[in-house]
């Protein structure tokens, strides 16, 4: 689907330039109107984009033929957690656990943070439960290495990682990027089988933590999430709720 520039009213583009010099990003990040001049900069990342396919053998985004729509992943949130104009249990997810509940105020939430996919590349959800494609080793460790030039162009003060897979590859990528980080620690959420991981890296002078939690795709408990973040990112977690202004 083509989708016009000028019509994600809710990005800001200021970084484009610098984003399309980064090898291997395919998708241009969602950048919030909002998320340059905030008291405190917050980078969602989740997974990878998905197609499905259909009884005529059509996938649903198209990007497995044919030119790449550069916009996909703005337009994802343009029209998903802030336009409203379909449902998706990971954005539905991803907003209750950043706001702590239900965001009153969606669009200024998603206009306060960026947000994209650590793996730039399209998953295959076409076949059945145990036969959706996963991202393989080589897409891990590419997309942190594409992370680490998203992080030093918008320069974020934290990071929150949907899913906890890619942090597996973390310490291996970075140490062949030769870029100064702190380890994985994992932690036991009671009553949860995933483990959440934090660590961090130093891009030149900055300083950026990134906690990785459960995908919110399903099985997903955000107020179980939603406290471990408050309690290893207490004040991005502050800034968060006051942008979505939860819902009694």
């Amino acid at each position: 689907m083509e989708y016009k520039e000028d019509a994600l009213t809710g990005s800001d583009k200021q970084f484009d330039t610098a984003f399309s010099q980064v090898e291997g990003l395919v998708w241009l990040p969602w950048v919030g109107k909002n998320y340059a001049q905030g008291k405190h900069r917050v980078l969602v990342v989740a997974e990878s984009h998905y197609s499905v396919q259909d009884d005529a053998g059509n996938f649903e985004w198209g990007a497995t033929e044919g030119p790449v729509n550069i916009l996909e992943t703005r337009q994802c949130v343009e029209e998903c957690p802030i336009g409203q104009e379909w449902p998706s249990r990971t954005y539905q997810n991803l907003g209750r656990v950043l706001a702590g509940g239900e965001p009153a105020d969606s669009a200024g939430l998603w206009e306060g943070i960026a947000y994209y996919n650590l793996v730039q590349r399209v998953m295959d959800y076409s076949g059945d439960e145990y036969a959706k494609e996963r991202p393989t080793y080589r897409d891990y460790m590419r997309g942190w290495g594409i992370f680490n030039q998203v992080a030093g162009i918008i320069k974020p003060d934290a990071c929150i990682v949907a899913g906890v897979s890619a942090a597996n590859h973390f310490e291996e990528a970075m140490g062949k990027l030769s870029v100064g980080h702190s380890p994985v620690e994992l932690f036991d959420l009671e009553g949860e089988q995933a483990r959440a991981r934090c660590m961090g890296i130093e891009l030149e002078d900055h300083s950026i933590p990134i906690v990785c939690i459960k995908h919110p795709a399903k099985y997903f408990s955000y107020d179980l999430w939603h406290g471990f973040l408050q309690e290893k990112l207490p004040e991005t977690m502050e800034y968060l709720a006051a942008l979505a202004a939860v819902k009694e």
